[in-house]
């Protein structure tokens, strides 16, 4: 398959008490459609930030970030917000679930903002919810579901569009062995339906579901 997410030679820099810091330096990384890569390392060795400049959220310092073709460095503001609407799903550490909404009008959110008709917005949330096993609690608000429900209502948010970019920083971190074993199995399957998937992560259990795992120390980018 052809390349989704290209990285070239990118670098990133924070500025901390006057120090000027590479957050992330000279990374070379390309992610095909259908790979599910596992990006590791300790804290604050650059992964999340790795997972920003890929999304849009971060612009590189130096090099080039290519996205589904677009150049992120020199892509417009309107183009980015555009890019994460419809094409990158995110999934993080914490599920970030609005409380007052139920897990059906939570996952439907990203498709109400894309100007989706109600009956196609609530079918594919609904659908997206059965694909994660939680299609009988789509009525449920936040705090009638368990964390390890929580986390896959957060994945079936983003899965939910139908992106070709999936972002997931930490995503088993707050769970037990069992649920953190499912949610890696459904990373899994969204990378085999052709999705570009990249992860960052401490958890083993990741690792041994990946394409390829890479390390990440001090900014730097391993095999």
């Amino acid at each position: 398959m052809a390349a989704v997410i290209e990285l070239r030679d990118v670098t990133r820099h924070y500025v901390s008490g006057g120090a000027r810091t590479a957050a992330v330096s000279h990374v070379d990384l390309t992610v095909e459609g259908g790979e599910l890569v596992a990006v590791m390392g300790p804290s604050g060795s650059g992964k999340t930030t790795l997972l920003s400049l890929a999304g849009g959220l971060e612009r590189p310092d130096e090099g080039r970030v290519t996205v589904l073709g677009r150049d992120l460095g020199s892509a417009g503001g309107a183009e980015l917000d555009d890019l994460r609407l419809r094409d990158v799903g995110w999934l993080f550490q914490s599920p970030g679930l609005l409380s007052i909404l139920t897990a059906l009008e939570n996952v439907a959110l990203p498709l109400q903002l894309q100007g989706q008709p109600e009956t196609q917005w609530q079918a594919a949330a609904q659908a997206a919810l059965e694909s994660v096993g939680l299609g009988d609690r789509s009525a449920h608000r936040t705090h009638e579901l368990s964390g390890g429900e929580q986390h896959r209502v957060a994945l079936a948010r983003a899965l939910a569009k139908a992106p070709r970019v999936l972002l997931a920083d930490e995503p088993t971190a707050e769970l037990d062995s069992e649920t953190a074993e499912s949610v890696a199995g459904l990373l899994a399957a969204a990378a085999a339906s052709g999705i570009a998937v990249l992860v960052a992560t401490h958890d083993e259990t990741l690792g041994a579901r990946a394409t390829r795992v890479l390390t990440i120390e001090d900014g730097r980018l391993k095999d």
